[in-house]
């Protein structure tokens, strides 16, 4: 019986690993851009440096380096905009916030060590709704920041994703 889970197991192993399947997370990058610089003045919010860390680790773990110094770097990564933005989406009858959209958007660009451009104005963008209740003001904060943690997962995931593409 041992034997049997253990020939199963390596089968479905082999075919998982045989039709290119990979663990989320696991996009190598091209040689051309595997040392990477990036470059995140986009402008003074807090959280640009924060999903400019998210970004390193996630390019760190393809397998790529993320390096300080950009004469170092076969490529530079320059977030060009990130946006987070809360909308009001519905109010009650007496005129209080129900709901709000949350919209994260990010554009960057890619350029190669001699300075062409690799990708160029490449734009990301999260929309999620967001259910709000006056009378749980501490709950939905934490919520809302919750929500916007996810969606700076998902943007940096769709990031590596079109990173993976390039080279």
């Amino acid at each position: 019986m041992r034997k049997l889970i253990v020939l199963f197991l390596s089968v479905a192993m082999i075919s998982l690993a045989s039709c290119g399947y990979r663990l989320r997370g696991q996009l190598p990058l091209a040689e051309s851009i595997n040392v990477m610089y990036i470059d995140s003045r986009a402008g003074s919010f807090d959280f640009i440096d924060r999903f400019s860390e998210l970004l390193a680790d996630g390019i760190e773990g393809t397998g790529a380096e993320v390096v300080a110094d950009p004469a170092l770097a076969k490529a530079v990564l320059s977030i060009v905009e990130i946006q987070f933005d809360r909308l009001v989406r519905t109010l009650d009858s007496r005129g209080k916030v129900n709901s709000y959209t949350l919209q994260y958007l990010v554009t960057y660009d890619v350029i190669d060590a001699s300075g062409d451009a690799i990708s160029e104005g490449r734009a990301l963008q999260e929309i999620a709704d967001f259910d709000f209740n006056p009378d749980l003001v501490i709950e939905k904060e934490e919520e809302e920041e919750a929500l916007r943690e996810t969606m700076e997962d998902e943007l940096v995931l769709r990031i590596l994703r079109q990173l993976n593409t390039l080279g």
